[in-house]
């Protein structure tokens, strides 16, 4: 164990030109010394799918039981930390007093806050104030300053610093305490032009060429929340109060808000927002507490009726002529239904359009590690890969597993800041069929 800790260790850590080969290299050797089960089990381990029955949510149930910590306690732990280990751990040696010591930390990130989708009408009948903003089409990005260094976090919670210096040179000049904000980041060509949400998640993958990639594509941040400022956690606090610390230590760079119960000004902010290149807007309760990685109904995002839905990749086919050595017609899924032993995803149909050659072969190169089987041109693989797709309407359909299929599907983006347990629902796919 310690010995393909080691080597697992290893490969993490190389770098630089040649890195890549450096790294098949060892894990080939890994592979060699393994047995069948030995092998399928470290294949599982460095694709990061153990796959073997455990979910999130057993594991808390386990530590909750283990060590006799109310689950509320142990849940709340665990959206501070995001780490079982470290979690399970202070449970074991400290109990209940250690778990509630348990706080934010500047240099470890957090699961964001996510919004769903809803209309302005809804939110007046919810809520006295509505506070509203622009909704980006950019990647999602967590900052962490301790007053000395600054970290960037995505929303899969992997650090993005090194491949985003303007951003981080530009907190260096804007961000006057040590804090956690929360925000998007959006691309612009040389000439100021708005580039779509994919190419800020390219700048998120780049390992080298940086500055070239810097000038080709621009990025600029904004900031919509802080959940940590000046040593304060604010993830109890209202979004009014968080919005309050947030303008008081960012010079320049918070996302614009405007707090009203007035409709005809939301919707001329919102014609306005979209005339200015943005998707459409936010709608957020300013009385709302920030809840780490939950979805619920005090964020709303409000975009023009462009029916999408995030599915997963299930499958694909071989191409012909020209896109023989690429992969299209995907295979997409959607979740239909998660327990402990795992996610459960059923088919809503099949995309190939909406996808040029230069993205079909950045396509096949992403889900290229993620194949488990092949018969023919078809090809099986790891629900992984996230894509926007959007439709004309849902039908039934005996020919998916889910029961339903999406006319017209066609690609709109890959969310590569999405994890495949974040698709869409059978349930959604259910309720807008009804509706």
């Amino acid at each position: 164990i310690s010995e393909l800790y080691s080597d697992l260790y290893t490969i993490a850590s190389i770098q630089g030109t040649g890195s890549l080969e450096k790294k098949r290299r060892v894990l080939s050797n890994l592979f060699n010394l393994c047995g069948p089960i030995e092998a399928r089990y470290l294949a599982r381990l460095v694709l990061s799918e153990m796959r073997i029955g455990v979910g999130e949510g057993a594991i808390r149930d386990a530590i909750s039981a283990a060590f006799d910590i109310p689950i509320a306690d142990v849940e709340r732990a665990l959206q501070v930390s995001n780490d079982f280990g470290f979690v399970a751990e202070v449970a074991r040696d400290e109990g209940l007093e250690g778990v509630h010591k348990i706080k934010l930390k500047i240099g470890r990130p957090i699961s964001s806050m996510l919004a769903q989708s809803s209309t302005i009408e809804d939110a007046l009948s919810t809520w006295k104030r509505i506070s509203v903003e622009p909704k980006y089409d950019g990647a999602r990005i967590q900052a962490h300053y301790n007053g000395d260094s600054i970290r960037l976090y995505s929303r899969n919670m992997e650090d993005v610093t090194n491949p985003l210096p303007e951003v981080v040179e530009f907190l260096q000049e804007n961000l006057s305490k040590p804090a956690i904000l929360d925000g998007e980041v959006v691309a612009a060509d040389s000439d100021g032009n708005s580039l779509p949400f994919q190419e800020v998640l390219r700048r998120f993958r780049r390992k080298h060429n940086i500055e070239k990639a810097r000038k080709e594509v621009r990025l600029r941040p904004y900031f919509f929340d802080c959940i940590h400022a000046d040593g304060i956690d604010l993830l109890d606090s209202p979004l009014s109060l968080r919005r309050e610390h947030l303008d008081s230590i960012l010079k320049k760079g918070s996302s614009p808000l405007v707090l009203t119960d007035d409709s005809e000004q939301i919707k001329k902010m919102e014609l306005e927002f979209l005339e200015s290149g943005f998707e459409g807007i936010m709608l957020k309760n300013p009385d709302s507490l920030y809840a780490p990685g939950k979805r619920g109904k005090n964020w709303l995002k409000c975009k023009p009726s462009v029916d999408t839905l995030d599915c997963v990749i299930t499958g694909a086919e071989w191409g012909k002529g020209r896109r023989a050595n690429f992969l299209g017609a995907f295979e997409l899924a959607v979740v239909s239904s998660v327990d402990d032993s795992g996610i459960v995803y059923k088919n809503v149909g099949r995309v190939g359009t909406g996808i040029t050659d230069a993205e079909l072969e950045s396509m096949t190169e992403l889900l290229r590690p993620y194949i488990e089987n092949q018969t023919g041109k078809m090809v099986t693989l790891t629900p992984r890969i996230v894509l926007e797709v959007g439709y004309e309407e849902i039908q039934r359909s005996s020919n998916y597993s889910s029961g339903y299929a999406l006319r017209f599907p066609r690609v709109v983006a890959v969310r590569g800041d999405k994890k495949s347990s974040e698709a869409d629902t059978l349930k959604k796919i259910e309720q807008l069929f009804k509706s």
